[in-house]
């Protein structure tokens, strides 16, 4: 499976993340990623439990901490148009059996909040990524831990649907 490249990557400035809509992917250094989405006052992700929600100054201060290499990626979108991400999230979990990933609150939420279909139709995140660069929603792109040496740049690791699947059985049979 080939790699995902990611090109003109900066450093992360939390300054610029105060009052705008991101992505976030998350320990870029582990397969499959988790996701979520930065937006309003609170990050919003899904759990094996459900719903996880965090101020976003609460996320912000994890994000600047650096333990681990995570992306941000901006989603430009009508600032005029207040989306909640909440009912998106509520009422699910991650799940194997029925495969409800994190993508899927994920790419309804974009879907809806800037008018565009091809997000909700991404099948993982790669095509999602794909889908906002291709009706230019991606906005300026930040990770955590970039590095000069990185050359802005930042290769993320495909995975199939299956080690998504795998994995989500796995987070489901931990004891909680």
């Amino acid at each position: 499976m080939e790699n995902y490249l990611l090109e003109n990557v900066l450093p992360l400035d939390v300054a610029e993340c105060r009052y705008k809509t991101f992505l976030v992917v998350h320990k870029l250094h582990r397969t499959p990623y988790h996701i979520g989405i930065l937006s309003g006052d609170s990050y919003y992700s899904l759990t094996v439990n459900g719903l996880n929600k965090r101020s976003r100054t609460e996320m912000l201060d994890d994000l600047s901490n650096k333990a681990y290499n995570n992306l941000l990626i901006e989603i430009r979108h009508d600032d005029s148009v207040d989306f909640d991400p909440f009912p998106f999230f509520e009422h699910t979990r991650l799940n194997h059996a029925e495969f409800v990933s994190c993508l899927y609150p994920v790419r309804a939420f974009l879907s809806a909040m800037t008018s565009d279909n091809k997000t909700a139709e991404a099948n993982n995140l790669f095509e999602l990524l794909d889908a906002l660069q291709a009706a230019n929603l991606a906005g300026i792109k930040m990770a955590t831990r970039m590095t000069p040496v990185m050359e802005s740049k930042i290769v993320l690791q495909r995975y199939a649907t299956a080690d998504i699947a795998k994995y989500i059985k796995k987070l489901n049979e931990k004891p909680i």
